[in-house]
Order: C-alpha cells, then structure tokens, then sequence
C-alpha cells in the first residue's frame, strides 16, 4: 500500500494557513496603482495584448512556487511518515525490523570504572531506540536476551516516541543472569524468524569475550548465514579493556562419596586469568555454614592456575556443603564456588570369588576394612559368582571380580549396564581364568569389558629378582601417595604370573596403570558412559604376586576403591541453567519429592511431581539461576525419607575475561560484513542516517526557491544599461 501513514508534528500544518500571505500580496500588487492615460501608454497595451497570456501564465507560476515553498516548509518541520513507493520517493525507507541482542552472560557483570558492561548496555538500548524514533520510515524492533533468546522482552515493537519512555522501566527491570551462553543461539533464533523481503538490522551488544567469539564456531556459522540474506550486523563492544580477575574453577574430592566419620581431602583449583600475578591470596573455606581456617596461596602468576587443599569430615550420613570463597575482585560471580558432598554411613563394595578358600578376596577385603581404628568407610560383601548374579548391582558402589573361570553373557550384560551407569568394576585375574570365554563374552562388542583380546596362557616370570621390584606405576593421579614416597615398599614386590593382552588390538580407550618392569602392562583402566573399569592382569591374592603381603598393598587397593567408586560424569555439581535430572524406581521411593533450595533463595522449599514411566519415575529440575547446593528430598516406600544433593554454580569459562577486538573479528569473519563499534565512539555507534522525508523536502524546496528567483527576475522591470 501507498500513502502518508501521518505526521510527527501534525499541529504545525496550521501554518499551511499563511498560503493566503503570497496570494494576498499578488493581488494586492495588481490593483495597488493608479491608472493614468497617456499617449505612449497606447504602445504598450498593443505590446502588452500580444504578450498577454505568456504573462499571466508566468505570474500564476510564480504565485504557485511561492505558495509551494510556504507548503513545504510547513510540511517539512511536520515531518510526514510514509509507506511504499511514496516513502522511496520522500527517501522514507519503508519498514525495517531491527533485532537487538542483550548479552546478559555472567561476563557482563564485570565491574570497570565504576559501572558494569550490562549497565552500559541498558543505556545504549535506549538510546539506539531514542535514534530509530528520529529517523523517517517504520522501524520494528525486538529484544531479546541472549541467555533466553526464545522469550523475548519486546517483539517487533513499532518504534515512536511512547516507546522510548516505555523502554526506560523494561530494561532497568532485567536483572544480569549468572549463566553462560553463546551468541550462537540468539542468531539462530533470529535466523528462523526473519521475515521474506524485508530489510532487517542486528544489533548486540556485548562484551566480546573470546570463548563466545573466537573459539564458538557455531556463532561465526550463524553470522554467515544472516551476511548471506544481506542482514546488517553492528556490534556495539561495550568494553575496551576488560577487568583483571582471580576465579575458583573447580573443587575436586579426592573419594567419593566419603563415608561418614571417614577423612576426606577437598582440593580446590584458583586461576589467574589476568596478566599481572596476584600475591597472598586468601581462601576461606565454610563446611555446613561454619567457617575454616584460611588458606594463602603465595602468588599466582599470569594465566597459572594453582591448588589449594583441605581435609575434611562428614560425622554424620547425609547431605554437607562444602562453600569455598576467594578475596572479591572486579568480578565476583567466581570468586565464590559450592559443593554437594554426599556421605553414606558405608561404602558398599561388592567382592565376587570363586575360589575354595576365598583366598583372592581375603586380602582384598582385609584391605578395605581393616578393622580397628583405621575406618575406611568401606563395606565389603564377598560372595561367590551364583550368589552374585541374584544380587542388585545398584546398591554397591564398586564390584570387584576375583580369578572367576567364566563369566555368562547375562550377567556381563548386567555388569556391563553397572558400568554405564555410574558404578566401578575391577577384573583381577587368576589360574581359575579361561580366556577364550572371557575374550568371547566381556572382549565382544555387545559388551566391551577388555582392553583387547587376552593371549591364550598366563606368562610365568622366570627372570632374576630385581633389587628395584616389578611394579612400574605409570604416571597417573592413583599412584599419587606411592610416588610420594618414592616406593620403597614397592621395590620390593615381585609379580610370578600374569596374562598378556594383544598390544596389537589394545582399543584407544584404554590407558596403562601400571606396568611389568618388562614394560608389559599389568592394571589399564577406561572410562565407559558414567562409570569406570580396571583390569589386573595378575591376581588380587597372594598366588601370582607378593604384593598382599607387602605394606603398600592397602594404600594401593584404597586408591583403587576410590577410583572405581568417583563416577566419571553425572559429578553432584552441574552449571547455572543446566538441568538436574533425577532417576529412581517406585518399588524403593514415591513418586513425589520437594525441592529445597538455599536459604538466600525466596522461597526455599517447591513440591515437585515426578514424570511416570512404568516402575520408574524421573524429574528434571531446570530454571536454577542462583548458585548454592540444592537438595530433592524423597519419600520411601515404608515413609522414611533421604535427600540428594547437588551443586550449581558459575560456567568457570565465565571468568575468562580475554576478549576479541575488531581486527580479531575481521581475521575470524572473512567474508562477513559488519560495523563494528566501541562504547566510546558515541557519535559513530549512532550509524549512519538514512535520507528522511523532510530531507527530500528540503532539496525540492531549494530547487523551487532557485526557480522563484530566477522567475521573479524574469517578471520584474529591471534597469539594464547599454
């Protein structure tokens, strides 16, 4: 459609009223003069009757124009709005829709001068909208935010001047999100909602941090799709030099889960991601509320990350916090980090031996629960392969198999589905074992429990002794107190027998532990789905080796337990705006649960109504924006009840700060065009304006004036000198 769609200013086309101004003097000028006759007059009313009508068409036409340049002055300071062809030809511009994405990442709450990027960005939206309401044509314009671009704050807002006051309360509403997040996402959505045929322009404004820029491919795919519909992109950097930070990436648990009245060391790992070293930097640990003794890391120089541990005790079963906090610097959101320590009363491990006198397991279990007053926390359940296929594997935390002659290919399944699904399993091996079964059920694909085809005989050692042993431990976090010790104890441990696996066929997912002095490997571990497995190529007794009997031998299988009982993923800890998936059976817990969250919270408790699935039940629990540990506590069957627990806190990519700057994008977006602006460069972050309609205006209203002037010279009676 074509036409004026009104006028900015319409009171001022009153002054259409001083039309009558030139008309009035026109004719005022024509019947102002006295008639006088005489003789010479008779030439002219000859001259002036031959030339009567080209005249009087020169007079209507400069009356005209003047009346004209009275109109479009008028008009001009009225400043119409048109749409279609008629908005091309007044240079309006038709309709545009303008898309503005908010980073409100948890990078933005950096604290620079005084103020914040997501401050910054608040006034730099309305000032963008304040610009679009001058310019002629229609603009749209929606808001989105990039934590949650599918919800946006305003969509496709015709753009006037009542929008802008109604802007003001919208952004200082928005509060700064803790979670990360990709531009990626908010161009995707934008992508899929473009409207055919109609020019659009994306504004973001952010931070430009290089994890969201340089290194997310799929950002640079999403802005080379939009460049390819000739979509403008601007992006408006609202930091120039970013703020010097310290955060807490991780908190690690050397056990897990610890089991009540059971030691415990917590290590927490701090980062310097700025470029000048930071010295006496304090960390404060507070287990349940109460506050530690302080640590001090002495100095962390450029991009180091350095540790920081701590033991601690759960007394009693449960759900404990564990809070650690750093000195605050320009950038809180990392300097505080949460852990969900989950403690049994016991560690239940379940230990399957086949042979007479159970001789495989004695020692095993003798070093897991010695008894005493050294408490492990461990409970070992030993039993043999039949009893043991009957049992339900999800109540251990670990399984160890010892010297079995066979395995059938249920029960392998079953152990293998143990393994997927968070548990621990250990193969010692033996002169019970038979190979060509082990190779045909847990080395088959289906199952895929060996690092790779077992040769046919154990290999007997008939070497020398050696004054330095036979055990190599690799180098890996297990042997981590052994090494410490330069193994004096392992010295002396001699290996007669073990089984070699093909080196050929070893599969890539499997490491080496420990190793043969020979170099032959003797313990290789993998990690599979959310769970772990070890294979001992010798015996966990004292048949094949001599290292039961050896002081080291509780150290080592301590170590072992604590590696197969700490799941691989599904840690209690997750990022803000991540879910919390939980999964339990109806026969053991009801199907309803509450959710409590941390005491800081508004409302600390929410009934939650699980998803059904036969004997099974689930709950996803999303929406957590605020870090801390929050537990989902159950009801069981006979009306008892337990909690779990679980972490969320800051993405530790958020406190790399690092950004890119405008050579970094045009060397990242070959290809792609954009404007790239600063926070600073006031005038230019504005862009560039479009011709109005009152611009057009004015240029015709300059050609009518020059054609007035030059007219009126033509009419008037003007001397020329010969």
């Amino acid at each position: 459609m074509t036409g004026l769609t009104g006028f900015a200013h319409p009171w001022l086309l009153s002054g259409l009223a001083l039309l009558a101004v030139p008309i009035l003097i026109h004719l005022w000028n024509r019947y102002r003069f006295r008639r006088v006759r005489f003789a010479a007059m008779e030439f002219l009313r000859e001259s002036q009757r031959r030339h009567r009508r080209r005249i009087w068409w020169e007079q209507l036409l400069l009356l005209l124009l003047r009346c004209a340049l009275i109109a479009l002055v008028v008009i001009a300071l009225a400043r119409p709005q048109a749409t279609g062809s008629l908005a091309s030809l007044l240079g309006a511009g038709g309709t545009t829709d303008h898309w503005i994405v908010w980073d409100d990442s948890a990078s933005m709450g950096q604290e620079i001068a005084g103020t914040t990027p997501h401050a910054l960005a608040k006034q730099r939206i309305l000032d963008l909208v304040d610009e679009l309401s001058r310019q002629s044509g229609q603009h749209r314009v929606t808001l989105l935010r990039s934590t949650q671009p599918s919800l946006p704050l305003a969509d496709r807002e015709l753009v006037d001047r009542s929008l802008v006051n109604s802007w003001k309360g919208l952004v200082e509403s928005v509060s700064l999100s803790w979670e990360s997040t990709s531009p990626a996402l908010a161009l995707q959505t934008i992508d899929a909602a473009l409207a055919a045929g109609t020019p659009a322009a994306i504004h973001i404004l952010s931070d430009f941090t290089r994890k969201d820029w340089q290194e997310d491919i799929q950002t640079q795919e999403a802005a080379r799709r939009l460049d390819a519909k000739t979509v403008r992109l601007r992006l408006i950097d609202l930091v120039t030099k970013p703020a010097d930070n310290v955060g807490i990436i991780d908190i690690a648990i050397d056990r897990s889960p610890p089991a009540a009245g059971v030691p415990f060391t917590a290590t927490v790992a701090v980062r310097n991601h700025s470029n000048r070293a930071v010295s006496r930097l304090t960390v404060t640990p507070r287990w349940n509320g109460r506050a530690l003794p302080a640590r001090v890391i002495d100095e962390i120089a450029p991009s180091e990350e350095k540790l920081a541990s701590m033991e601690l005790i759960a007394s009693t079963a449960g759900v404990h916090e564990l809070a650690i906090q750093i000195d605050a610097d320009p950038f809180v959101a990392d300097d505080v980090r949460y852990a969900a320590i989950m403690t049994p009363d016991t560690v239940p491990v379940l230990l399957v031996d086949d042979t007479p006198d159970r001789r495989e397991s004695m020692y095993l279990a003798l070093a897991l629960a010695p008894g005493g007053d050294a408490v492990t926390g461990v409970a070992p359940d030993v039993r043999n392969s039949a009893e043991a296929a009957s049992l339900d594997l999800s109540s251990y935390r670990s399984i160890f198999l010892l010297n079995l002659p066979k395995i059938d290919r249920e029960w392998g399944r079953a152990l293998r589905t143990f393994v997927q699904e968070g548990g621990g399993l250990a193969i010692f091996m033996g002169d019970q074992v038979n190979s060509a079964q082990y190779n045909e059920v847990l080395g088959s694909a289906e199952i895929s429990l060996l690092p790779g085809p077992l040769l046919t005989t154990p290999l007997v050692d008939r070497s020398s002794p050696d004054e330095e042993g036979d055990l190599r431990p690799a180098d890996d976090p297990l042997w981590e107190p052994l090494a410490q010790e330069r193994n004096s104890y392992l010295q002396t441990v001699r290996v007669d027998r073990y089984w070699q696996v093909d080196e050929k066929n070893i599969l890539p997912s499997w490491k080496r532990v420990l190793n043969h002095r020979d170099r032959s490997p003797l313990w290789m571990a993998s990690n599979q789905g959310k769970g772990r497995v070890l294979i001992s190529l010798t015996s966990a007794g004292d048949s094949w080796t001599s290292w039961p009997q050896n002081p080291s031998y509780v150290v080592g299988m301590l170590r072992l337990q604590d590696f197969l009982s700490s799941p691989v993923v599904d840690r209690p800890e997750s990022n803000l705006g991540e879910p919390w998936n939980l999964r339990w059976n109806l026969t053991e817990y009801r199907a309803d649960a509450t959710l409590r969250r941390p005491a800081s919270s508004e409302i600390t408790e929410e009934p939650l109504r699980a998803q059904v699935d036969g004997t099974s039940a689930s709950i996803t629990v999303a929406g957590i924006a605020t870090p801390g540990v929050y537990r989902v506590q159950q009801t069981r069957a006979d009306g008892t009840t337990r909690e779990r627990g679980h972490a969320f806190n800051l993405d530790p990519k958020e406190g790399d700060l690092s950004k890119v700057g405008k050579a970094n994008l045009e060397e990242i977006w070959k290809g792609i065009e954009f404007d790239y602006i600063t926070s600073s460069e006031r005038d230019s972050w504005r862009g560039p304006r479009s011709l109005e309609a009152k611009d057009a205006i004015l240029m015709i209203l300059l050609l009518i004036l020059v054609a007035e002037q030059a007219l009126s010279l033509r009419l008037g009676y003007h001397r020329r000198d010969h």
